[in-house]
């Protein structure tokens, strides 16, 4: 079974986008933790994803007390070298990043 969660400060909702704050890790974690506990699952959550979703998983598993139902993560390009990941990617400035907050972000703010 596969679920999709977006973080609460995603997509229509009133607030404003916080990507790796405390708050939308602690939220992952409990979601994590009611994925594993319902009827039909195995008690065994698995995530994937690439960028924030990668960098979401990383830092979940890396909680004190990490989502005891948390198995797996399979997280790739997930900005663990920022600068090479997505300020220089290839070692050349791409261009999306001169309007990917204006276009991605700012508009379902």
């Amino acid at each position: 079974m596969i679920i999709r969660i977006d973080s609460r400060e995603a997509g229509w909702s009133p607030r404003f986008m916080n990507p790796g704050s405390r708050r939308e890790t602690e939220d992952l974690h409990q979601c994590i933790e009611w994925a594993g506990t319902r009827p039909w699952s195995n008690g065994k959550v698995g995530m994937l994803g690439i960028s924030d979703c990668a960098s979401n998983q990383r830092r979940v598993a890396g909680l004190k007390s990490s989502p005891p139902h948390l198995a797996a993560i399979i997280p790739w390009k997930g900005q663990s070298d920022r600068h090479r990941d997505s300020g220089y990617h290839g070692g050349i400035l791409p261009e999306h990043q001169k309007h990917w907050a204006k276009h991605q972000v700012m508009m379902t703010q």
